[in-house]
């Protein structure tokens, strides 16, 4: 029993070793430690074998990083120093991961070892020169937005947070990304018109063509009902109404006949004096007793529709240039079948059955199925917007 355990102990403590193996082999270095770790972590007696492994995936992926930062050193190029910092970050977190592990000895008495390098004065420096790359060309594009190139604004305040993943407040940031901001910003002047010739109760109409600007707003693009005095509107958003109707209520009332054969009792069988017939274990000899039953349907179908169509334009502000035009159409509906039925309510259909109830729902108003129209037609105008205006 005792070498059947043992065993199974070696193949288990095989199958590991292979499984770290392999990850090394395959490259697959973080793995390699992290399964090595396992193995290791917490256990008295640790194996030399897998402390080998651990060392041999720390180094082989100590000198792939160190490779790299080398190319990208050599390549000389500013841009390259976000990587740089990320490798010493991970190499920093690596070193630390291992710390409380240390000193690793095996059960055989085998001590690991492990090269640690300084990477705090390292992460500092890089993390100095990669903002001050960061910020520096920052200010670069700020200039050309200055200049009108609102995308070069955009550019920049995505540089400025590359500088604040290392420095929170770094020199005068904050102060250029708030401008970068009202530099890069997209700003439209909604108009909404009513050019249907109908002539709507003056609160329908208000609510149909009333935008919440609040809830398009976002970083790069701010919208306006009204002119603002102190700023200048890039894009015209004209939504124009040109078609509104609401149908009349409309009532169709069809009567039909639902039936169903159902059982009705038993139907017995005689024999030739008049008795009913038995059979072999002396029960009555009989088959059910179907009969037809019937149920009058009237089923009442109701609906009214409100339709609201017109069209969405975007104009340059500064030349009048129409830029898109969209057109849409939008509607809303009203849709009631109700029925009562007289009869044997067993004969109903699953169809009837879902429509029976004791009175038909009445016709909405027609400022109701408009507001409802204008609910889905503000849906529309706020992803066309969004759509284009970036």
């Amino acid at each position: 029993m005792k070498n059947y355990l043992y065993l199974i102990g070696l193949i288990i403590l095989m199958s590991a070793c292979r499984s770290v193996e392999k990850a090394i082999d395959d490259g697959n270095y973080e793995k390699a430690i992290l399964l090595a770790k396992k193995r290791i972590h917490g256990k008295k007696n640790k194996s030399t074998k897998n402390i080998q492994y651990l060392e041999e995936a720390y180094a082989k992926l100590l000198k792939r990083d160190t490779d790299r930062i080398k190319i990208l050193n050599d390549e000389n190029r500013p841009e390259n120093l976000d990587e740089i910092y990320l490798i010493y970050a991970d190499i920093h977190d690596r070193q630390e991961a291992l710390r409380p592990l240390l000193p690793l000895i095996s059960k055989d008495g085998y001590k690991a070892q492990f090269k640690f390098l300084h990477v705090n004065d390292l992460m500092k420096k890089v993390s100095s020169e990669a903002s001050a790359y960061h910020y520096n060309y920052a200010k670069d594009l700020l200039e050309r937005a200055k200049r009108g190139d609102k995308y070069a604004a955009r550019d920049a305040y995505t540089e400025l947070d590359h500088v604040n993943k290392y420095y929170m407040h770094y020199k005068d940031t904050d102060e250029l990304k708030r401008l970068a901001v009202d530099l890069g910003k997209t700003r439209v002047l909604l108009r909404t018109e009513n050019r249907t010739q109908v002539a709507m109760p003056i609160d329908l109409e208000r609510d149909i063509l009333a935008v919440n600007v609040k809830a398009l707003n976002s970083l790069w693009t701010e919208y306006y009902t009204l002119k603002p005095l102190n700023e200048q509107i890039d894009i015209v958003s004209e939504i124009e109404i040109r078609d509104f109707a609401v149908s009349p209520e409309r009532e169709l009332i069809r009567e039909y006949v639902d039936t169903k054969e159902v059982q009705d009792g038993y139907e017995y069988f005689f024999d030739s004096n008049g008795n009913v017939a038995k059979d072999t274990l002396g029960n009555d000899i009989k088959k059910p007793k179907m009969v037809t039953i019937f149920a009058d349907v009237m089923e009442i179908r109701r609906d009214k529709y409100a339709t609201v169509g017109g069209v969405i334009k975007f104009y340059n502000a500064e030349t009048k240039e129409m830029l898109n035009s969209r057109n849409f159409t939008v509607e809303s509906g009203f849709e009631d079948i109700s029925a009562s039925f007289r009869g044997d309510r067993r004969a109903l259909s699953s169809n009837s059955l879902k429509c029976i109830k004791s009175n038909p729902l009445p016709f909405p108003s027609d400022a109701s199925l408009a507001l409802d129209a204008a609910i889905k037609l503000k849906g529309i105008m706020k992803t066309e917007i969004k759509r284009f205006v970036i």
